[in-house]
């Protein structure tokens, strides 16, 4: 009897009575079937949320290259750019401060110094003030 005749004889509602070599393995194709659903669910499943962050981390990534990428092409423009800027902001500096902005500077001052101005401000306003004013007057 060859093994072809004796797996078409077999009766699958009484296992029992299989040939020992035949039992031996459709244990072991059940336990590698078994075993394959189990790492699949509990250790491919449980790594599932771990390669979906790495994925989002991958796609942000690569979405700061493009956006340093974009800025490195620009790079002389933006070189440009903060000169014009440095240069309009010294000129400013430059600039003396007029009289009439000095007394209006030195008019607000004082009046916030003054009890009018304090009594002016709202309560809430000067709860955590911790300032000293100066009584000399310039």
């Amino acid at each position: 009897m060859s093994l072809v005749d004796e797996l078409r004889g077999l009766d699958w509602r009484d296992p029992g009575r299989w040939p020992m070599p035949i039992r031996a393995g459709a244990v072991g194709v059940a336990f590698l079937v078994v075993a394959v659903i189990g790492v699949y669910l509990f250790v491919w499943n449980g790594q599932r949320p771990e390669l979906q962050r790495h994925q989002d981390e991958e796609q942000a990534l690569r979405q700061q290259f493009r956006d340093k990428h974009a800025k490195a092409v620009n790079l002389e423009v933006y070189k440009q750019q903060l000169k014009d800027i440095e240069r309009s902001f010294g000129a400013l500096l430059r600039q003396p401060v007029g009289r009439g902005r000095e007394r209006n500077l030195n008019t607000q001052v004082a009046r916030e110094l003054t009890p009018e101005g304090q009594q002016r401000r709202t309560p809430s306003a000067t709860r955590g003030c911790t300032c000293q004013t100066d009584s000399r007057q310039r």
